[in-house]
Parts: C-alpha cells; sequence; structure tokens
C-alpha cells in the first residue's frame, strides 16, 4: 500500500470514527433531555441543586472518581484522531458532555 493510499485509509478512518463519536453524542444529549423533561427540571435547576452540599449523596467520592473516569476516557478516544480540524470539533464536543458530567 502507497503513503498516500495509507493516509487516506486512515482519514477516512478517522472520519468514521468520529461520525460514530457524533451519533453517540447526540444520542446521549437526546436521552438527557427525555430525562430533563421526564423530571421537570432544566439543567441550570439540576446545576444549583447538585451544587448545594447538603444535596450530595454519601457516594459523592465515588461517582466524582467514576466522572473522572469517563471524562479521561473520552478525552483518550479524542486523542486518537489525527486530522486537525476534526479533532477541534472532536475537543468541541467533548466539552460539550463535560458540561453535563460536571452534575
Amino acid at each position: 500500500m502507497s503513503r498516500q493510499h495509507f493516509f487516506i485509509d486512515q482519514q477516512k478512518k478517522t472520519e468514521q470514527d468520529l461520525n460514530r463519536i457524533k451519533i453517540e453524542i447526540e444520542s446521549i444529549d437526546r436521552e438527557i433531555e427525555k430525562l430533563f423533561e421526564k423530571l421537570d427540571i432544566s439543567p441550570e435547576k439540576l446545576k444549583d441543586f447538585a451544587d448545594e452540599k447538603k444535596h450530595a449523596p454519601e457516594e459523592w467520592e465515588e461517582m466524582q472518581k467514576e466522572k473522572k473516569k469517563l471524562e479521561d476516557e473520552l478525552k483518550r478516544e479524542m486523542e486518537l484522531v489525527d486530522e486537525p480540524s476534526r479533532k477541534a470539533q472532536a475537543f468541541e464536543n467533548l466539552r460539550h458532555i463535560s458540561a453535563w458530567t460536571r452534575v
């Protein structure tokens, strides 16, 4: 396989990976919206509630560790993306996901 074909194949794989990630993010966003509707709350109300220490569950430390683990996993996946312009978009998506995991 020539070097040019290799890079084209890598680019196609990267695009497929990004599309897969984008679809997963969109699916997660839809599920989050459904949950907010079901609970009749807004993201802001949830954040305000969670920020109050008296509402912190006993498992708070464990939840924070799991959150960190998920964020690290997402970052590693994003770092595997080769193309710089797509990588920037992938990191923007990661930022969007991270906003939801701050709750």
